[in-house]
């Protein structure tokens, strides 16, 4: 199925969308001040060893400092272990690492909510066909690449061409791809290899070695394939940089690189922007009448199958089963668009045929098996819920482009005027004795209201009870849960 990428770039943000014949697949956005740092490599420095944890942290030049595993270190002493026949997962982390050492690392998770980066000493670069292990040995192929003939013919080139210096992944895009064309790519990454040590040796501790593309040419160096049949952009310096990197990497793909006219807003114009909003909320109708509720925590992200208008209260295992296949289909697509990560638990409609747990099953794994990022699966639990885990190295697309809701501290509900109302009484009941005469009460318009309104007038008898005029006024800039009580002189 052909795949059109359209690239919006401004000062403040640049976006990249892909899209199968209309319909949104993936959107990658990115703030000009709040960059991802995915990829980026440092000359950190440890500052505390935690055994407990099999950890460290390391000074990277952050605000807050880095955090390593022990399996993510190992590959600074490799050569070492393998000499002395030593297993490096028994190895203590204190014998790996040592507080003040310097070493390069790189960033394999941006920071999320109140987590810092996670960093690796197994460093990896990444070119349009491979990916460059220095510290590590061997050669691996995409599973994607299923032909047996042609993932020997690859594993053969790139061990000739490499001369066994390092290790090397070799991506999807390698597939049928010219010897001449890998050995470019391999003389590329270890030239930048050797620009990243120089570097690393004049550069002092906690200081950027080496930063990632930026998000549009990182998308057009790793997404576009033999289906990409447009590349829309809308501005000349990106379409420039475009047409530098597909000249030297993927000639074949350069008469479909345009610039939209300056008139044309390449989002709205091709119905992107309504599909990335419906992207962000959380009910997503299916075909049949029935719908997602798909709700991300910082834990974990669920989804909730319902039949909704496409079944009343027995509703036929037929339709059960219609339902949740459709349903099947649907989530990949959504976790891929939403670029949701992690643990993520599906509760399914109730079924009680087991043939039909194992055709949704089959299905949900089927569907996921074409898309780039790898999910692993559960079976239907006791419960009938399935669990999967999917790769996140990333912010999904809701905490990309919004921010927590000041009203509600990102609970997604607010204290209704009633509740906040009492809280109101109980804090001048509390506070009564520091009150001379006269107090002010400031809130919003809708609990003042409330608070006028009061059949039970809750006000007035506090009032007479403490022998206290109480004011109220509403405030125009106050949130609902938002109010303050405070001393009038006069």
């Amino acid at each position: 199925m052909e795949e059109e990428i359209f690239v919006n770039v401004t000062e403040s943000v640049s976006r990249v969308a892909v899209t199968e014949q209309g319909l949104l697949r993936e959107i990658y956005t990115e703030r000009t001040n709040h960059r991802s740092t995915l990829g980026n490599i440092y000359k950190g420095k440890v500052t505390r060893i935690l055994p407990a944890i099999d950890g460290a942290f390391v000074d990277i030049g952050n605000e807050r400092d880095a955090f390593i595993q022990r399996k993510d270190a190992v590959p600074i002493s490799s050569v070492l272990f393998e000499r002395m026949d030593l297993d490096p997962q028994s190895v203590s982390m204190r014998k790996l690492l040592y507080e003040g050492q310097k070493l390069l690392v790189q960033v394999t998770k941006d920071p999320s909510n109140n987590k810092t980066h996670r960093v690796t000493a197994n460093l990896s670069l990444v070119s349009r066909h491979l990916v460059y292990r220095p510290y590590s040995r061997g050669i691996t192929i995409s599973e994607r690449i299923e032909d047996p003939k042609e993932r020997l013919r690859l594993k053969e080139v790139i061990f000739l061409i490499s001369k066994n210096k390092g290790g090397f992944i070799v991506r999807t895009a390698a597939e049928n791809i010219d010897s001449s064309i890998l050995s470019k790519d391999i003389q590329l990454l270890s030239d930048r290899w050797l620009k990243i040590l120089d570097r690393s040796k004049l550069e002092m501790s906690s200081s950027i070695i080496y930063t990632e593309p930026s998000l549009p040419l990182q998308v057009i160096r790793d997404i576009v394939s033999v289906r990409t049949s447009r590349i829309l952009v809308d501005t000349q310096e990106t379409k420039d940089a475009f047409s530098k990197f597909l000249a030297e990497f993927i000639p074949a793909k350069l008469p479909i690189l345009e610039l939209s006219s300056s008139e044309d807003l390449v989002f709205d114009n091709h119905d992107l922007e309504d599909q990335i909003n419906l992207a962000m909320e959380e009910r997503v109708i299916l075909r049949s009448g029935g719908y997602l509720v798909i709700e991300q925590t910082e834990a974990m992200t669920t989804i909730d199958v319902n039949t909704g208008r496409s079944g009343g209260k027995k509703a036929a295992k037929e339709t059960i089963l219609a339902t949740n296949s459709e349903a099947a289909v649907s989530i990949p697509w959504q976790l891929r668009l939403r670029n949701i990560g992690g643990i993520v638990v599906i509760d399914f409609i109730d079924m009680e045929d087991e043939e039909h747990k194992r055709q949704v099953l089959r299905t949900l794994e089927n569907t996921s098996q074409s898309y780039r990022v790898k999910s692993n699966f559960s079976n239907f639990s006791d419960f009938g819920l399935v669990q999967l885990v999917r790769k996140r190295d990333s912010e999904s697309l809701v905490r990309t482009v919004c921010e927590p809701c000041k009203c509600c501290r990102g609970r997604g509900f607010v204290k209704t005027a009633e509740i906040v109302c009492l809280e109101i009484v109980n804090e001048i009941y509390r506070r009564a004795g520091r009150y001379k005469k006269i107090c002010l009460v400031k809130a919003s318009k809708l609990v003042v209201n409330r608070l006028s309104e009061d059949k039970s007038n809750s006000i007035v008898r506090l009032s007479e009870a403490l022998g206290l005029e109480i004011r109220l006024q509403a405030e125009l800039g106050y949130q609902q849960e938002e109010f303050d009580v405070i001393e009038v002189s006069n």
